[in-house]
């Protein structure tokens, strides 16, 4: 008995598909891999940016609150009319402390510098943040 017409799969079919199915597989992978990579790269950079923002919002804040500013053994003062101590800024070991309390941490350098002008300057993980700030008249820095 001869059988013309078989209905079925043949091995070779199902290792094609096996193998179509494997690399369709992988290559998806690769693109959800990937993307979850670069999120959390981004997610990093941008905290990265918002602490930046977030130092130089402050900074800038009590600078202008003070008329005079100091820098004595690596603390810098901002002081009011009466010679009052408002803030004070320290940094020490890649941190930054506003009044005691720690506000940035990962600061390669931190610098605070002028006259009538200040450049304030610091880096976060090889990011430079930077600004220049004209004091009010009677502020001075030293």
């Amino acid at each position: 008995m001869v059988v013309k017409n078989e209905r079925g799969v043949t091995l070779v079919e199902v290792l094609a598909v096996l193998v179509l199915f494997s690399l369709i597989s992988l290559f998806v992978f690769s693109i959800i891999n990937t993307s979850a990579k670069q999120q959390t790269e981004q997610t990093l950079e941008s905290l990265e940016l918002q602490d930046g923002a977030y130092l130089l919002k402050q900074i800038t804040k009590d600078l202008r609150k003070s008329v005079k500013v100091e820098f004595i053994a690596g603390i810098y003062s901002f002081k009011d009319q009466q010679g009052k101590t408002l803030f004070t800024y320290e940094y020490k070991d890649k941190k930054l402390y506003r009044n005691s309390s720690l506000i940035g941490r990962g600061i390669e350098q931190f610098s605070l510098s002028g006259d009538e002008t200040v450049n304030l300057q610091f880096k976060i993980k090889n990011k430079q943040f930077k600004t220049t700030i004209t004091l009010r008249k009677g502020t001075t820095i030293s």
